[in-house]
């Protein structure tokens, strides 16, 4: 047993021999009988077969169990774990070479190159991003250099460009808050630039005007034809001025509206010659009431208006009787000096709504509104009455001029502007031959009032 033992290098003990042997393996090379059990795995470690020897009468003679190591298998199995732990080792090696070689190599300098360009937006100029080598990287912060560079040279252009122009230049945020401006539009407004950028462009309009100014930024925002917004505008030193703005949108890459950009234009001097232009037109130099061109025009407007509105509308012809002998008697510039006069008495005799015209010479035109024919009557007498009191013209008494008034009603005498006017001034002769102060239309039977 001792040598068994030594042989299998294992433990062998005897056990009862075993009758049936079915399954078992013959093992004809003894010098008996012998069969071999099937091998008997007892643990990861440990296995066991069983050997019985015949007689030679073939009968069992001796059984024996032989338990010996898996050594083949241990060995096998320590050699894996070793495999797989110096696999492990070697993975997590090259892993940190790589993870130590992405670091040094390539992620810190991505780093370096991603806080430069994130700082760029912050600076008033454009940096240049450090050099990174001659690879691929390098290649790339060189390729940004010189488009920043580009891009510098592009603004700094821009910037020489919008602080040269006279016009002030601005932009807004979608907010409507003022983001960027030049010199000019400090100069234009007055105010400094903490004064205006970060605030909204609606702190220089007036009340009244900033919701129509919102509306039309809007409209333009949604119709890019609309162009131009004009409006006045508070200076700094509180004068009010007109300014005309040019406006257009601003989108980003994917065109998400992102506000506005426009140039202001300081327009008081034209506005205010387009005013005394308009003045001039619509108004009489000696009196300043409306002359023919304003009364030809408003006439049309107030029977439309009237008549949509179902009142009646009044017009008066006015003419000064005897005013021919002021001329040839004190000279044209008392006369004109007495038609001022006459001019204001008049105004000061009627409504505020009321309109006043000169036509030309001594002839004068009224239109009152909403008025039956007693009150153009009582009208007509006030503004008779406002001529009672004499006129002091350069020291001289004029107390001789008195009105002949024609008045017509729309729509009894006529509903258009030619008829109106034709029955007014057929009324004013009427009254200037019957030498009645007023006499009132064909509708009213022409009725002279003393």
């Amino acid at each position: 047993m001792t040598s068994l033992a030594h042989q299998f290098v294992g433990q062998v003990a005897f056990i009862p021999a075993v009758a049936d042997t079915a399954g078992w393996q013959p093992r004809h090379e003894a010098p008996l009988g012998a069969e071999v059990s099937p091998r008997e795995l007892l643990s990861d470690k440990r296995q066991s077969i069983l050997l019985q020897l015949d007689n030679p009468w073939q009968a069992p003679e001796l059984a024996l169990r032989i338990t010996t190591e898996r050594s083949n298998y241990n060995g096998a199995h320590d050699a894996l774990h070793f495999f797989l732990a110096i696999s492990f080792v070697i993975v997590l090696g090259a892993a940190l070479v790589v993870y130590m070689g992405l670091e040094f190599w390539l992620l810190r300098r991505l780093e370096v190159l991603n806080r430069e360009i994130d700082g760029i937006g912050e600076q008033t100029r454009l940096p240049k991003l450090a050099d990174l080598g001659r690879d691929e990287l390098g290649q790339l912060s060189s390729a940004l250099n010189s488009m920043l560079e580009r891009l510098e040279q592009s603004e700094q252009r821009d910037r020489a460009i919008l602080e040269s122009i006279q016009d002030g230049y601005f932009e807004v945020d979608e907010h409507g808050h003022v983001q960027r401006i030049n010199g000019a539009m400090v100069k234009i407004l007055g105010y400094s630039s903490e004064e205006l950028l970060d605030r909204p462009f609606t702190q220089l309009l007036l009340h009244r005007h900033t919701t129509t100014a919102l509306q039309y930024f809007q409209n333009a925002r949604d119709d890019s034809s609309l162009r131009t917004l004009c409006t006045p505008m508070r200076r700094h030193d509180g004068t009010l001025g007109d300014f005309e703005a040019r406006l257009s949108v601003i989108q980003d890459s994917d065109g998400t509206f992102r506000g506005y950009r426009g140039i202001l234009r300081d327009v008081s001097a034209q506005a205010s010659q387009r005013r005394k232009l308009h003045t001039l037109a619509y108004h009489d130099t000696l009196t300043g009431l409306g002359n023919r061109k304003a009364f030809l025009e408003h006439l049309p407007q107030q029977i439309a208006e009237a008549q949509s509105q179902g009142k009646q509308l009044a017009l008066f012809f006015i003419d000064l009787d005897h005013f021919k002998q002021v001329n040839d008697r004190f000279g044209h510039d008392a006369g004109d000096e007495l038609l001022r006069a006459i001019a204001l008495r008049l105004q000061h005799a009627l409504r505020q709504p009321d309109q006043l015209y000169r036509l030309g010479g001594d002839e004068f035109t009224l239109l009152v509104s909403n008025a039956s024919a007693e009150t153009a009557r009582i009208v007509g007498e006030r503004l008779i009455a406002a001529l009672r009191k004499p006129f002091d013209i350069a020291g001289t008494c004029i107390d001789f001029v008195t009105l002949s008034i024609g008045i017509a009603l729309c729509p009894l005498d006529g509903q258009d502007a030619v008829t109106l006017t034709k029955a007014a001034d057929s009324a004013m002769y009427l009254a200037k031959r019957q030498r009645s102060h007023i006499v009132i239309g064909p509708a009213t039977q022409g009725t002279p009032q003393e």
